[in-house]
């Protein structure tokens, strides 16, 4: 998405005319909507975190639950279930609201807003970081490429990289993210390792919420859900390797709230053929993907359920415009993985 496409969403004429489709947006089939959000905040109150994980800051994002509050059916996880069972009938303009990694700015900024508006939503945790006091991989990353002193290259496994401008350092963080995305868990993780000792930058706050932050949005309604144990790609992973990083994740989550999470979603949304296909055998009924689009009830693939993301650039009517019902027509599913 552009700076141009958003700053244009922006605009009144805009916003008019999406609102003109979304009334012509008749279709018989209903249409699921679930929307992916990772963070609400702003990139000034956490300049040592990967701006690219910013879904919203706190204003956009009541901007966005008033539309959802007053123009959509909002459902529960529970809901969907039921929906999933054949025990509820999916509404009109149905949409599921989650969130992935666990950042400490949902309780901050987002679940009092949530709360506000009366709109449920879902939390993906991955469970090895609460209370470990250790940071996300990417944002480690972006932390020792911004705040290094280093200007000379950098020899990566990702090819040597040019460090001299603010412009280079952010474009190396962002290439070897990518090449995270390509290799083993395990290569990628010591490679992170490596890098981060050598820049000697900052290293980034601990920004997940405690197990005892956890326990309390639990008790207020939230519902929560395995996002694995550590994030790890599943796709660069053993099979043997993701059933223990989902089992061991949704076991957790059961041992600290006293529930099983039926609903799990794929970090990155990286998955296989033989995980989904294990699923079902440990419990989950649905489980999320990070496949940009909506979910057509007559075609689901329920474990393999389209999302909507919410990124920075994501003015509202680029949202209601993505939750029409003739992108979702148009788009195919991508095959996963075999292994």
């Amino acid at each position: 998405m552009t700076r141009l496409t958003s700053s244009a969403a922006r605009t009144a004429p805009v916003a008019r005319m999406v609102d003109l489709l979304e009334s012509l947006d008749r279709t018989h089939e209903p249409v699921l909507a679930v929307l992916m959000y990772h963070r609400v905040d702003s990139e000034e109150a956490t300049p040592e975190l990967d701006p690219s994980l910013l879904s919203a800051t706190p204003t956009e994002f009541e901007r966005q639950l008033e539309y959802l509050a007053s123009k959509r059916r909002v459902l529960s996880m529970g809901e969907l279930l039921e929906v999933r069972r054949g025990q509820m009938e999916l509404p009109r303009r149905a949409v599921v609201m989650t969130f992935d990694d666990g950042y400490r700015d949902f309780q901050e900024h987002a679940w009092p807003a949530l709360r506000r508006h009366g709109v449920p939503a879902t939390l993906f945790v991955p469970t090895d970081y609460p209370d470990a006091q250790r940071a996300f991989w990417w944002d480690r990353l972006y932390a020792a490429f911004t705040t290094t002193g280093r200007r000379t290259p950098l020899a990566t496994a990702a090819g040597t990289l040019p460090l001299a401008s603010a412009g280079e350092r952010k474009l190396a963080s962002r290439t070897l993210r990518e090449w995270v995305k390509r290799t083993t868990h395990e290569e990628a993780m010591a490679e992170i390792d490596r890098v981060e000792a050598v820049l000697h930058g900052q290293r980034p706050r601990h920004s997940v919420l405690s197990w005892a932050e956890i326990r309390a949005l639990s008790r207020d309604g939230l519902d929560l859900g395995p996002h694995t144990r550590t994030h790890a790609l599943l796709d660069r992973i053993t099979l043997a390797q993701a059933q223990e990083e989902i089992l061991g994740s949704a076991a957790h989550l059961e041992r600290e709230l006293g529930s099983r999470s039926r609903a799990l979603a794929f970090p990155a949304g990286a998955l296989t053929n033989p995980v989904v296909e294990w699923l079902p055998e440990a419990g989950f009924e649905v489980a999320f993907t990070t496949i940009r689009g909506g979910n057509h009830l007559g075609r689901i693939d329920w474990l393999r359920m389209r999302r909507i993301n919410v990124g920075r650039g994501s003015a509202l009517p680029l949202i209601q415009a993505q939750m029409l019902s003739w992108p979702t027509r148009a788009r195919r599913q991508p095959r996963p993985r075999e292994a």
